[in-house]
């Protein structure tokens, strides 16, 4: 789930139009929004993972006689 919010999220980032620098300053806010959403999506899976555990898996027992 996780994988596919953060392609679409790269999928809204636009290639900016010029050889220097200066081009991509006007792509500054939209990155940061990227970085920022990126951490908080890691932040929600980590505590998520904790507040819920995966269940232990069983025991399996031989089935030698």
């Amino acid at each position: 789930m996780i994988a596919i919010i953060i392609t679409i999220m790269v999928l809204e980032l636009k290639v900016p139009h010029g050889n220097d620098v200066t081009a991509l300053r006007p792509l500054i806010p939209v990155f940061l929004n990227y970085v920022l959403s990126f951490i908080y999506m890691c932040y929600t899976l980590r505590e998520n993972t904790k507040r819920f555990p995966v269940a232990p898996r069983p025991i399996r027992r031989s089935s030698s006689k």
